[in-house]
């Protein structure tokens, strides 16, 4: 019995420390399933980020696509703006030349027969003198007018080199306004020369047809 006691003695805490041992060495099921996660997450953080630079590229790509056409539209508008608008500007300021140096011959030629008619002292030229002055600051505004078209239609080159759509899209409307606004006026001289002063002369010619006749 003693043999038996001893024998357990010995044996049991062998039996335990063999059981023990074994618990350590085998792998953790749970261990292993975290380990296979974490790996599943890495893998996808990587793919991811593969994903996202490819995109990155990509839109980067595309940007600098859209930046050298837009250069490329940018030149050919410049280009064929500033060609257009310098053969228009050239026939513009050759037209409007024309049309002052007809306006001033007019009021010279005005002022040279007021000038008659007041030394013969036959007539009353005084309205005629009046006219004439209106006519002349009519001239002086036209001139400033086309000046400051002149100044508009110049700067459609240089925005259309350099500036946005929108801003050409105002530069060009100013020039229509400025143009509209110099065409009314050449209107309006001429309309007074023809119903304002040719009547005014016509009354001063019959005035001295009368006096001839007396």
């Amino acid at each position: 019995m003693k043999k038996i006691t001893l024998l357990a003695a010995v044996l049991v805490p062998l039996l335990m420390a063999v059981t023990i041992a074994s618990a350590q060495s085998r792998p953790n099921a749970a261990d292993s399933v975290t380990d296979v996660n974490s790996d599943r997450a890495r893998q996808q953080r990587q793919q991811r980020l593969e994903r996202d630079e490819q995109t990155n590229s990509m839109i980067n790509a595309e940007r600098a696509q859209a930046q050298i056409e837009r250069q490329a539209r940018l030149k050919e508008r410049c280009e064929r703006t500033t060609g257009v608008m310098s053969g228009y500007q050239n026939r513009h300021q050759q037209n409007s030349r024309q049309y002052i140096e007809a306006f001033r011959r007019v009021e010279a030629n005005l002022e040279s027969i007021a000038e008659r008619l007041g030394t013969s002292e036959i007539v009353d030229v005084t309205q005629l003198v009046a006219l004439i002055s209106q006519l002349s600051t009519m001239i002086d505004e036209f001139e400033v007018s086309n000046s400051d078209f002149i100044a508009t239609i110049q700067e459609i080159p240089t925005t259309a080199c350099s500036g946005g759509d929108q801003d050409l899209r105002v530069v060009i409307q100013s020039s229509q306004t400025a143009f509209r606004q110099l065409k009314a006026e050449a209107g309006q001289i001429r309309s007074f020369i023809q119903n304002t002063i040719r009547p005014e002369l016509i009354r001063l010619r019959e005035q001295l047809a009368q006096s001839d006749s007396e």
